[in-house]
């Protein structure tokens, strides 16, 4: 690890005991009810970065803001891409998460999605409490405009996802407006937060929330590529995005440069059910992948989106916090797990 990302991940890991802290404010470890706040917990510790409260606190920093402000709406990021997390896992029928049991896996669907739903309730609670910790009733009101416009496009990004499995036509402009949604909005919405809360102007809010759009997606594409070694946290099983028949965006990349047998070859695999789909297909997709060029392709995508990414931070005057968040960039999209 470059010294760089050892300095980044260092911060991501200084900042992680302070977003849990505020997450047990409005999620309790120990209640009367059974199989709900604890089942969030065993969810929440599985593992998780929290890179994108930590976002939301540095852009905070970075704008002369109080970090203390930005704690309450950093943490409805976390809890709300982790209700996020459960319910994907129920829809893509993933068994593991962060190489532990995947929820539904733990404790059955039914209460799985009831977590998932609390969740839900509680990211917004705790972005309710913006006005504990001093903040305006405006900026409080924005923040929550905000996260509801976040979570309504991640769900409409996730709808589009399910629905591209269905498809052989899908385009890459498609492909970009799904994960623009379903990864970028969120990450958008986090580094817009800190924007608000730390009394940036408004060419530097939008600014950063072109950060997030652009950083999303090219953390999403990274992801994508991650799927393909043995270090997604599913206990080793490579292609699982494969088996699910998701339509990356090297997958678009092969069908749309791709005809006749060798094209319907790939086609036929991505179409299998999930149960009939062999490790030697998921091996045989990704040679396919690999040989045309597809992943290459979506390499100098995401390279190219972190750039974009990363021009926008010019706006910020600070260099040290500057120079942090570029660095938080860079590490998103050359990260390794």
């Amino acid at each position: 690890m470059s010294k760089e990302r050892q300095e980044i991940w260092n911060t991501i890991e200084e900042l992680k005991p302070i977003i849990n802290k505020e997450i047990r404010k409005v999620i309790p470890k120990n209640h009367e009810i059974d199989k709900l706040y604890d089942k969030v917990h065993y969810h929440l510790n599985t593992g998780g970065k929290r890179w994108r409260p930590a976002l939301c606190l540095l852009i905070c920093d970075a704008v002369n803001g109080e970090r203390e402000k930005a704690l309450p709406f950093a943490a409805a990021i976390e809890i709300i891409h982790n209700f996020s997390l459960i319910h994907d896992d129920i829809e893509d029928e993933d068994q593991y998460r962060r190489d532990e049991l995947a929820l539904w896996k733990k404790i059955g669907i039914p209460r799985a999605i009831n977590v998932g739903d609390g969740m839900f309730a509680k990211g917004f609670y705790s972005a309710s409490r913006s006005r504990e910790v001093g903040l305006s009733f405006e900026k409080s009101f924005k923040l929550m405009k905000l996260l509801s416009k976040v979570v309504t496009e991640l769900m409409e990004g996730q709808a589009m996802d399910i629905n591209s499995r269905e498809r052989n036509d899908i385009s890459k402009s498609e492909y970009m407006k799904m994960i623009s949604k379903k990864t970028g909005a969120l990450v958008a919405g986090s580094v817009k937060g800190g924007a608000i809360i730390g009394g940036a102007d408004d060419e530097t809010k939008e600014a950063m929330s072109e950060f997030g759009k652009k950083i999303g997606p090219a953390f999403q594409i990274t992801d994508d590529l991650l799927d393909f070694s043995e270090s997604k946290g599913r206990r080793g099983m490579v292609g699982n995005d494969i088996r699910e028949g998701k339509r990356s965006l090297m997958v678009i990349h092969y069908l749309e440069t791709t005809s006749g047998e060798k094209r319907q070859n790939l086609l036929d695999i991505l179409n299998k059910d999930r149960e009939d789909t062999t490790q030697q297909d998921v091996e045989e997709a990704i040679g396919y992948l690999e040989r045309n060029g597809s992943l290459e392709y979506a390499k100098n995508k995401k390279n190219q989106l972190a750039q974009e990414a990363l021009e926008s931070l010019n706006y910020l005057s600070g260099s040290e916090e500057k120079r942090q968040l570029k660095g938080m960039g860079r590490f998103l999209v050359e990260r390794s797990f």
